[in-house]
């Protein structure tokens, strides 16, 4: 960094030079003397993808592969599973903390399969 000399001291700083004053088109908000009309710097032409008005349909869904349907279903299958053996290993072991925290997450996982299976009926 270059030392500068200030003239009324004859001291010199580590500091850099102040920055450039900010231009008047710079400010992205109307400023109280410019008219209400007057357009405002940046503004350019609309998006390239306007978007779907409100309201209207969306086109045709398009098909899925059967394996993406199924899994998330198959994930939430073996991670309920995984739940329920922890359930029974510590209800096992006596440790009532431990299984009804397990049990809380299956009782989800229910909750979760009913209200998918309920959607799709």
């Amino acid at each position: 960094m270059k030392r500068s000399a200030s003239a009324a001291t004859g001291t010199t700083t580590l500091l850099p030079p102040p920055p450039a004053p900010t231009s008047r088109d710079a400010n992205p908000w109307p400023i109280s003397s410019a008219p209400k009309g007057a357009p405002r710097a940046g503004s350019g032409p609309a998006a390239a993808h306007p978007r779907r008005p409100h309201g209207e349909a969306k086109g045709a869904a398009e098909p899925r592969d059967a394996r993406d349907r199924w899994l998330p279903a198959t994930m939430m299958f073996f991670v309920a599973g995984a739940g329920l053996k922890l359930a029974i290993e510590a209800l096992d072991s006596g440790d009532l903390e431990s299984a009804v925290g397990a049990l809380a997450f299956l009782a989800m996982a229910a909750v979760i399969f009913w209200r998918r299976l309920k959607k799709k009926a």
